[in-house]
């Protein structure tokens, strides 16, 4: 699947579970001198998402998404306070049709 292809099913499948809350899509941003840009976020008073999507699923497109999401939760942090914030890295499957999504552990 393509990047956007895979932002626009996120975005429908997370206003389906939560349809009053604030989501973010491909928004650009500067924090501390560093731009950013996030993919898709759901920012709520008690919880915050944070997706960045990728099309492959290397070890250079994980660690590019990880550095994004950094940045990623410093904005949100700064932004919209939130109780706990939780990261996720999604890529295109490959060969088959459809995507991936994995929790990563930014600090």
């Amino acid at each position: 699947m393509k990047h956007n292809d895979i932002i626009d099913d996120l975005e429908r499948r997370i206003r389906n579970l939560h349809p009053e809350s604030l989501i973010v899509k491909e928004q650009d941003y500067d924090i501390y001198g560093q731009h950013g840009e996030i993919d898709l976020g759901l920012i709520t008073p008690d919880l915050t998402y944070l997706i960045e999507v990728k099309t492959t699923n290397s070890y250079k497109s994980r660690s590019k998404a990880y550095k994004q999401l950094f940045k990623d939760k410093r904005w949100s942090t700064k932004n919209y306070y939130s109780d706990k914030t939780h990261c996720f890295y999604a890529f295109s499957s490959g060969k088959r049709r459809g995507y991936d999504v994995i929790k990563l552990d930014v600090n």
